[in-house]
């Protein structure tokens, strides 16, 4: 990595580095990171509500928790 000096002499400065472009594969892979990460958080919320459903049928007989885990 290199560094930007300001400080070289007065009135002159080194070029900013400008970052290549992204390749393909770069995109590919950031695609899929993202897709990746939005399927977990669906499916970590998916979690939540089936367990706030059971958990919310702590109190119901045997019969009752049983038609609410299978709605979960």
């Amino acid at each position: 990595m290199s560094n930007i000096s300001y400080s070289q002499a007065p009135g002159t400065r080194s070029a900013p580095i400008i970052p290549e472009p992204w390749s393909e594969a770069d995109r590919l892979t950031r695609r899929l990171a993202t897709s990746g990460l939005a399927r977990l958080q669906e499916q970590f919320w998916a979690q939540e509500r089936r367990l706030e459903r059971l958990e919310a049928c702590q109190g119901l007989s045997p019969l009752d928790r049983k038609g609410v885990a299978e709605r979960a």
